[in-house]
């Protein structure tokens, strides 16, 4: 408990300074299938972020849709380039695959705002060594 306080403390500086909040939802087609998930970023007014996500295969089985290949951890956003509607940033997400396998996974997104609060991504990364492609939504909530 001392320590996720500890942490909690340690990154609110880093929440207090951050400009938005932005809430994204999408898919990612992997060589193992498509992945559906989301994701939470907090974003200062440079665009470095941090922000947990989570994302997991869907599978049918008989009526029910089960859920493979669960990843979530934490990813972290870096700045390339910006204009008014477009910008180009990097982003490494960093977590456990099925609660067995740690991954690291390194990407690169072209985001759209089509209004002040909302907007489209679109990316590249690589995951277990092939690449994957990416779409998302997302909203700017603060």
């Amino acid at each position: 408990m001392k320590k996720i306080l500890l942490i909690l403390f340690s990154t609110l500086p880093i929440i207090a300074s951050a400009q938005d909040i932005v809430v994204s939802t999408g898919v990612e087609k992997t060589v193992g299938g498509n992945q559906y998930g989301g994701s939470m970023m907090y974003e200062t007014k440079k665009f470095w972020g941090a922000g947990p996500f989570c994302q997991a295969g869907v599978s049918k089985s008989g009526s029910e849709n089960l859920l493979n290949d669960f990843f979530y951890g934490i990813a972290l956003q870096a700045p390339i380039a910006r204009c008014e509607k477009i910008s180009f940033v990097a982003i490494i997400r960093n977590g456990f695959v099925n609660e067995k396998y740690f991954a690291v996974v390194p990407s690169v997104e072209t985001r759209i705002k089509l209004t002040p609060k909302a907007g489209v991504a679109i990316g590249t990364g690589l995951r277990s060594g092939y690449p994957s492609l990416s779409a998302k939504l997302f909203i700017r909530l603060f």
